[in-house]
């Protein structure tokens, strides 16, 4: 099939969504299940997001490529409305906090590795900060997008 818009919209999604979250969607240490979740499972979204990023989250991640919004209405998305798209892509913009000066340990892959073990929480303490706490399970594919736009999602 090859590389399609609507699967870099989804893949933009996925380090959204890492960046929001702390972990990847469908997220689970045994690599089976993990692969269950990405092609069955329902996406879950922590309880404290915005609405404006659980809806912006849903429309990339739809399953359904055909679904997923173009990267015009991403850009366009609420959730974006603060960016200066133009500034953006001219590199005029200043991120929001800047580092002065790297450790050189934050740059020793070794060392990272180290440092996210001891930091890691295990699979409850994550599934906590979820609307629906198991980590292990694993949902019929009733897309959560569809359900956001019946206005039966937050």
């Amino acid at each position: 099939e090859g590389v399609t818009m609507s699967g870099d919209v989804y893949q933009v999604g996925v380090v959204l969504y890492e960046m929001l979250v702390g972990i990847p969607p469908y997220y689970n240490e045994n690599i089976r299940i993990l692969y269950q979740n990405i092609e069955k499972g329902k996406l879950k979204l922590p309880k404290y997001l915005s609405n404006q990023s659980k809806k912006c989250l849903l429309k990339m991640l739809q399953k359904n490529p055909s679904k997923r919004p173009s990267l015009e209405q991403v850009m366009n998305d609420k959730f974006f409305s603060d960016i200066d798209w133009k500034k953006l892509v001219h590199k005029q913009i200043q991120p929001p906090a800047m580092l002065k000066q790297l450790k050189k340990s934050s740059l020793d892959p070794l060392e990272c590795f180290k440092t996210s073990k001891k930091n890691a929480q295990n699979e409850e303490e994550i599934a906590m900060l979820f609307e629906n706490p198991d980590p292990l399970s694993v949902h019929s594919s009733n897309d959560s997008h569809e359900d956001e736009q019946r206005g039966g999602g937050q």
